[in-house]
């Protein structure tokens, strides 16, 4: 390993095509990858030396330097000399459970990355589809480990994500799932909390199999001497939120689930853990947790506080989820806690014009932004409240910033289109240039803009309201 480290650090990668035979090339691989000193270049230079010795690989050899490459963010048109290989492979049955669980993650990865261009799409999406109907074809027998299934699993999540799902992929995914509904008990904690988050997002998802998983998963959260992991809770948090299936069982789930989530996430957060992984981790609870696990004021107030002592570090993109967590705690909370996510939501406002200065937010962002500043403006219309002068100068800046990443084309036209009546309630459509109305207005379909009116072009001394 250490002789695999010092070909890394001193860049001597010409050595990999004088000592390393294919198996040895790919093990190598594997450590450097394992002990995070993977790369690009060390990517770069494999593919130079697996490219001239394709026809010695073993399929365990093919699949191991792709998923490699695959981790490493390597781009996608070097796998073309090694898919040939892998299409052959998987035809002869000659790739075990494993193999087939690193190659469709592999081809996931690239797929959401957007690294995938023609020719390797096509390639990589016709073995996707041959390892699809090879499990639609067998049981998912014991060969296949608990870590395979859910490899499996989420790489089939994140093909259908980018739209590049493998046709008839239903029937294996439901054989999958039922493969792990018939393995619950043999999960340990973090395996089950997952497993039931990918169950619960799918689209082929069976309600039937969701009671159950999430029934074991409340029972092993809540046994002494477990204690669960804020990703383990997250993940729960957002299983329990999708999930449907379980209305005869939700006392069951949601109450060791609440104790639980809020224990791991808030109360015992891990000295020394990834900062920014405990601020997504705390944010996730905010945003789906009031809802999911029917939080109290009580549970409410300790988010609420945990949320306040880390906003100062947060980034720009978690500040606006921040933002928008606030935002939905006080249309459900608003009555008990009103001053306290008023006086955060001022906080995380004051922070995010700071950083806006400095940097253009992303189109995703900006919307985020005007559904919060539309949430709390119908919040004190109801209750009778006025926008204070801290929140008025944050419409104010966030009306000129959507202003000119509507016109500078900054933001997805599409996205545009599909958010017109957003824009509209949050009182930021009418900021923008009759002209930028006027095309964005004629764009949106009917449904999209159903009570918007027609600009009309005013004085042009009015400008564009900002």
């Amino acid at each position: 390993m250490l002789r695999h480290e010092r070909v890394a650090e001193n860049d001597e990668y010409e050595c990999y095509e004088n000592i390393y035979p294919s198996r040895a090339l790919a093990s190598c691989l594997w450590a450097l990858t394992k002990a995070g000193l993977d790369s690009k270049e060390v990517a770069e230079k494999a593919v130079l030396c697996a490219r001239d010795r394709v026809m010695e690989m073993t399929p365990q050899d093919d699949t191991t330097i792709t998923w490699t490459m695959a981790r490493a963010r390597f781009r996608a048109d070097a796998l073309k000399y090694l898919t040939p290989m892998l299409s052959r492979a998987l035809r002869e049955k000659r790739m075990n459970a494993r193999d087939k669980a690193m190659l469709l993650w592999t081809i996931a990865e690239h797929s959401s990355d957007g690294l995938l261009e023609d020719p390797p799409l096509e390639d990589l999406s016709t073995l996707a589809e041959g390892i699809t109907r090879d499990l639609q074809a067998s049981l998912i027998s014991d060969s296949f480990t608990n870590a395979d299934i859910i490899v499996l699993l989420l790489s089939y999540s994140r093909l259908a994500q980018c739209g590049r799902s493998p046709e008839d992929a239903k029937t294996a995914i439901l054989s999958l799932h039922r493969a792990l509904y018939g393995r619950v008990n043999s999960l340990d904690l973090s395996s089950l909390c997952f497993a039931w988050f990918l169950i619960a997002v799918s689209e082929f998802s069976d309600p039937a199999l969701q009671g159950p998983i999430a029934l074991a998963t409340a029972q092993k959260m809540s046994r002494p001497g477990i204690t669960a992991s804020p990703q383990d809770a997250a993940n729960a948090i957002l299983a329990l939120q999708k999930s449907s299936g379980i209305d005869d069982i939700e006392k069951l789930i949601r109450e060791p689930l609440r104790t639980a989530c809020i224990k791991a996430i808030v109360d015992e957060p891990r000295k020394g853990r990834d900062e920014d992984a405990r601020a997504n981790h705390l944010l996730t609870l905010a945003m789906a947790g009031p809802e999911a696990l029917r939080l109290g004021s009580e549970e409410v107030d300790r988010i609420v506080s945990a949320l306040t002592d880390c906003a100062p570090g947060f980034s720009q993109q978690q500040q606006v989820r921040c933002l928008m967590s606030l935002a939905k705690l006080l249309k459900r909370h608003g009555k008990s806690k009103e001053s306290e996510l008023l006086a955060a939501i001022t906080q995380v406002q004051d922070a995010l014009l700071l950083t806006a200065s400095n940097s253009r937010p992303k189109g995703s962002d900006l919307l985020a932004m005007c559904w919060s500043q539309l949430k709390l403006t119908q919040y004190l219309t109801r209750t009778g409240g006025s926008l204070s002068q801290d929140n008025r100068k944050f419409l104010s800046r966030l009306r000129r910033t959507m202003h000119h990443a509507v016109e500078q084309r900054r933001i997805p036209w599409p996205e545009l289109c599909e958010n017109i009546q957003l824009l509209h309630s949050a009182g930021v459509f009418d900021s923008l240039s009759y002209e930028a109305k006027s095309e964005l207005w004629r764009s949106a379909s009917y449904r999209q803009k159903k009570g918007v009116p027609r600009p009309e072009r005013r004085d042009a001394s009015l400008g564009a309201g900002v």
